[in-house]
Order: C-alpha cells, then sequence, then structure tokens
C-alpha cells in the first residue's frame, strides 16, 4: 500500500496528516486541499520530490473514498502564474476569473445561492501570446486540459509549451443559449478557445480562482499564466 500524507485542514482518513513544510520525502502520495495545493506543486518542483500529487475535493465522503483508495497517478502539465500581488509563483492545474471565480466564490459560502451579478462583464484587458483580444470578460481562463469548469472545453489538447484557454463575453441569457456549442468547444465572436504559451490579465476589483483557491484582487494587478513542469498527479489534474 503507498504511503500517504494529509496536507488539509479537513479530516485523514486514517493517512498521515502533515503541514505544508514538513517532510515529504517519505511519502508516495499527497492529498491535499485547495488552499495548500500550489505550495505542494511548488515543493514538488523545486525538491524534486518523487511523490503524486492527490488533489483533494473538499466533499468530505469523496475525499474519504480518494485518501483510501488513490487512483493511479499519471503525469500532468502544471500552469504557473506570477501574480504582481504576490511574492511566490502559484502553480495550478486550472484558473478561473469572471463566474468561473465567482461560482467557486459562491460554492465556498455553502450551496448555489442566487448568482445574481456573477455572469456580468468584468473589466480586465486579456492578452494572449502578445495580442490583446478583450477589455472585459464574462468569464476567462486557462488549463492543463482540454476541459474547464461549468463543462465547457476546448476542441483540441495543447501542444508541447501550451495551455488551453478560453474566453467568453457572453451576457447570461446567451451563455445558456450557446449551452451546446460551449461544451463541444464551438468558437464564437464572443467566446474564443483554443491554446496558448502565455496569457496576461489585467485586473482590479475582483479576483481569480486555481483549482478552488481564491485569489482576491482590490487593487490593481498583472496576472500572467504560462505552462509548468509535469508533475504525478493521481486523478484529474484539473477540476
Amino acid at each position: 500500500m503507498p504511503s500517504v500524507a494529509v496536507v488539509s485542514r479537513g479530516p485523514a482518513h486514517g493517512a498521515t496528516p502533515v503541514a505544508v513544510d514538513a517532510d515529504l520525502t517519505r511519502f508516495d502520495i499527497i492529498a491535499v486541499d485547495a488552499d495548500r495545493l500550489s505550495a505542494v506543486i511548488r515543493r514538488v518542483v523545486r525538491e524534486g520530490l518523487s511523490a503524486a500529487i492527490l488533489p483533494l475535493t473538499g466533499d468530505p465522503k469523496q475525499d474519504a473514498r480518494l485518501i483510501k483508495k488513490p487512483p493511479t497517478p499519471a503525469s500532468s502539465a502544471t500552469l504557473v502564474v506570477c501574480d504582481s500581488g504576490l511574492a511566490e509563483r502559484q502553480y495550478g492545474f486550472s484558473l478561473g476569473l469572471g463566474a468561473f471565480f465567482h461560482a467557486a466564490d459562491h460554492s465556498r459560502a455553502g450551496g448555489l445561492r442566487a448568482l445574481r451579478g456573477a455572469v456580468a462583464p468584468v473589466a480586465a484587458t486579456v492578452v494572449v501570446d502578445g495580442h490583446v483580444i478583450a477589455e472585459e470578460l464574462t468569464l476567462a481562463g486557462a488549463s492543463v486540459s482540454q476541459r474547464f469548469p461549468m463543462k465547457m472545453k476546448a476542441p483540441a489538447p495543447p501542444g508541447p509549451g501550451e495551455f488551453c484557454f478560453l474566453w467568453n463575453n457572453l451576457d447570461a441569457g446567451r451563455l445558456l443559449s450557446h449551452a451546446f456549442a460551449l461544451v463541444r468547444g464551438k468558437q464564437m465572436p464572443s467566446h474564443r478557445v483554443g491554446v496558448s504559451r502565455r496569457l496576461t490579465f489585467d485586473l482590479a476589483g475582483t479576483g481569480y480562482s486555481l483549482d478552488g483557491a481564491l485569489h482576491t484582487a482590490e487593487v490593481a494587478r498583472v496576472v500572467s499564466v504560462t505552462r509548468g513542469p509535469d508533475v504525478r498527479v493521481c486523478g484529474a489534474g484539473t477540476r
């Protein structure tokens, strides 16, 4: 049986609970919650740890099953997020802005209360590979795979050095009416999806989510996303 460390505020479910700065070299798998995922990936990358990462979902029953019977590890790319408001680089698998951020925030608050104002334009300069594509967004994201939250997807997987990106400026009504096209990865004038090597957002008064961890940007800041090194992950590398 693999040795499992749990880096989380939640229960360890029979595994070994450890702090994020503990010795992780003796574990085969590191199960980690959203708020500590970036720090654990950073340690795995910088220290060359061989342990596989098991992202926890926040659902106690599902996490208990994952910890007791972890999925088979597989290689996954990462995202490197450089935030001008933070001293350290952040690491993850899926980043979301606009409605993606608000959905994660409301989920944290407990249940789906009315998302009034969540699907609304957010002022943010969006730069894809050096080209400004928009000055506002309803939602946007980056992912190491074709999959995004809300079942949206890119039409093709990323190539070497790439990740998938999505930008959308549809209002709530059009977002629902075009749902079938969006989940199939179809391009539209107010919905762009594809691959990128560098994605940059200038934003203020809003925030972004990184695999469920929330980062609020009360003052203007620049957030850039590039593809990072591969790590071993138990299960999907994005949620």
